[in-house]
């Protein structure tokens, strides 16, 4: 697999970023901003993508505890599904490690699929 994972706190702060084999640096630059871009907007990338900003696809995702927003998580390097697929791998790996599950709350967007 040929892409790159970043997750971020609340306020954006760098926790982890992944580069697989072959996956170039840029992707990780991407997988950062569409983290950030969850966290701080709350939602998932993919309802962003009317926004006029580079971060703006599908494949970052808000990280929930306890229902209060902690960060976000973001990949890129492959089409927008397969992005989103991968971020919320990131979200339920991360979540296997948590004392609480982590949760991507259901947002009124999800009306929109």
């Amino acid at each position: 697999m040929t892409v790159a994972l970043a997750v971020v706190d609340h306020l954006g702060a760098i926790l982890l970023e992944l580069r697989f084999d072959c996956a170039q640096h840029s992707w990780l630059t991407m997988a950062r901003s569409k983290a950030e871009m969850a966290a701080m907007a709350a939602e998932q990338t993919e309802y962003l993508v009317h926004l006029d900003a580079v971060a703006s696809l599908a494949g970052g995702v808000p990280i929930y505890l306890a229902g209060r927003l902690v960060g976000g998580v973001g990949a890129c390097g492959a089409e927008a599904r397969i992005n989103e697929r991968v971020a919320r791998a990131g979200l339920a790996a991360l979540s296997a490690r948590a004392a609480e599950p982590l949760a991507i709350p259901r947002h009124s967007c999800a009306a929109l699929r």
